[in-house]
């Protein structure tokens, strides 16, 4: 039972690094980091960014670019401190997925 949790856990990230955006996969994780509330929102990192490209498998470039396509929409920061001024705004982004 455990087993299978960590299966279905593992196919859905997989997924998500296949079909996803690195603009949508770092906003799903920054959400994943945060308290679900609406409004402002500062969350840690846990680690710095090259580890988290690494996590979210983009390259350190690739990230810098999701930060700043997501900078218009309220995410902003340095270092391991990033604020999301509208977290509902940034889930409507996490959760959009382009047709194919």
């Amino acid at each position: 039972l455990v087993l299978s949790g960590y299966w279905r856990t593992l196919v859905g990230q997989i997924k998500d690094l296949k079909l996803l955006s690195a603009i949508e996969r770092l906003s799903a994780f920054l959400l994943a980091l945060s308290p679900r509330q609406a409004g402002r929102v500062t969350v840690t990192l846990p680690g710095g960014r090259r580890l988290i490209a690494a996590r979210l498998g983009v390259t350190p470039q690739s990230l810098s670019r999701a930060f700043a396509a997501l900078r218009p929409l309220g995410v902003s920061g340095g270092g391991r401190d990033v604020t999301i001024e509208d977290a509902a705004r940034l889930r409507e982004v996490a959760t959009t997925r382009p047709s194919r």
